[in-house]
């Protein structure tokens, strides 16, 4: 694993991390986004699909999920290795039948989904997907 680490000089909105890993199976890399309180109740959702959009051009991109404080204690609680958000994209195309009727599809890639969940859904109902997906095992590697 190969990880860098920076001391932090100063407050800020977005707080990067970037870490590397690998082993005989597969290879794996991370990139985190996380925002401040204050930038979480501001920031659009126009700005998140735009850096969604950005981050999937590269068809090496696995996983990718934006999730709030409240959604992410209860998924990554569930020990899968792709997690899902309210905005989320992985690189599994089979995960499109077994999704709720009420997400939106961004994005059909050739190689893999970008999908939304409505505005109006409630973490209780992202959790039922992810525990869906994940026990058909495809949150996995």
């Amino acid at each position: 694993m190969f990880c860098c680490g920076f001391e932090k000089k100063e407050e800020s909105d977005i707080a990067l991390s970037i870490s590397y890993g690998s082993s005989d199976k597969y290879e794996l890399g991370i990139i985190n986004f996380d925002f401040s309180d204050y930038f979480q109740k501001t920031v659009s959702d126009n700005f998140i699909n735009e850096l969604i959009q950005l981050l999937i051009e590269d068809e090496a991109i696995l996983n990718v999920a934006a999730v709030s404080p409240e959604l992410e204690d209860k998924i990554l609680d569930m020990d899968y290795d792709y997690i899902i958000g309210w905005s989320t994209y992985l690189s599994n195309k089979d995960i499109l039948p077994l999704l709720p009727p009420t997400v939106i599809i961004r994005k059909n890639t050739g190689h893999g989904i970008w999908f939304t969940f409505n505005s109006n859904e409630t973490v209780c109902n992202v959790v039922k997907a992810a525990e869906l997906l994940g026990e058909k095992g495809l949150l996995n590697i």
